[in-house]
This record gives C-alpha cells, structure tokens and sequence, in this order.
C-alpha cells in the first residue's frame, strides 16, 4: 500500500493530505509541501506519491470537518497509543463553533487531571482540521497552541472562521 498525498483548496486555504488505501494518515493547512512530504517519508519510511485528486472519500471526509461534521471512519489512528487514540476521538466530538479545555477533554475521557497529557496528544495530532484540536483551549481563555503550520495564528482563524471567538 503506497503511501499518497494531495493538495485539496477549500474554503479555509489548501490542505496537504497524507493518506494509504483510501485512509486518511495526515493533514496539514497551509503547510510547506516539501515539509509535508519529508514529514510523510519519516514516519512511514517511504516517499509519498502526489495524487492530483485524493480519492472521494478522502476528500468528503475532510470537507465534512471543515462544515463540524467528524468521522474518523476514514481515518488511520492505528499508530497512536489508546491514550492518543481516546483523546482524538473526544476532541472530533466537539460541535463546531464550540470550545473545550484540555481539562474538559481529559475529563470526558475518564482521566481527570490529565490536562497536560490532553495538550501533549493534540500537539501530536496528525490529522488536524479532521480532528478539530483548534477548539481545544487553556482553562484560562488563552487559545493556547496549535499543532499545524501558522501555530496560535492559525488556530484563531480558524475559531472565528467557525464562529467561537
């Protein structure tokens, strides 16, 4: 199974997205394609090929999260821990236009005083936009880091483009 990759333009800019057999692996916006690419080569050992068309479902599966609507059914999460796995299954529960702490989400996931590691799972998303880490947010307001291109930049654009800030 080889691993692809293509550009998909969408309302909120272009999304790279990694993907094998028909599952999605990664996704980045406004990403540095050859950073993208090398970052793809690393962790599955061996360079992507570019697709110019992702196949449909790969595509529907991100647009649908662009408009809240998350199925990780297409998606490939094999690679993480249970851990990582729970919190990323949390977090694509989150409603659009809605925000959550990393309180809230450790919470919700049996692991109550588990912020810290909640926050260390989303910087490791690897598929950001399908799993909707920008609505994960500091106890205190701050919006807090983002693990995509743009950093904390990038997370408010696309709050607001949701309608949370």
């Amino acid at each position: 199974m080889t691993v692809c990759y293509s550009r998909l333009q969408t309302e909120i800019g272009v999304i790279l997205i990694g993907y094998r057999d028909r599952q999605i692996i990664e996704t980045s916006l406004d990403a540095n394609e050859a950073l993208f690419i090398r970052d793809l080569t690393e962790r599955h050992d061996e360079p992507p090929e570019f697709q110019s068309l992702a196949p449909a479902s790969v595509e529907r599966t991100v647009k649908a999260s662009i408009q809240g609507r998350h199925d990780l059914s297409g998606v490939d999460l094999s690679a993480l821990s249970d851990f990582q796995r729970r919190v990323l299954e949390a977090t694509a529960a989150i409603p659009l236009g809605e925000l959550r702490t990393y309180g809230e989400v450790a919470l919700s996931i049996g692991a109550a005083g588990a912020a810290r590691a909640v926050g260390t799972a989303l910087a490791t998303n690897p598929v950001p936009i399908v799993v909707p880490c920008h609505r994960v947010v500091r106890a205190n307001g701050d919006l807090g880091n983002y693990s995509g291109p743009g950093g904390p930049g990038s997370k408010k654009r696309l709050l607001e483009f949701e309608g949370a800030i």
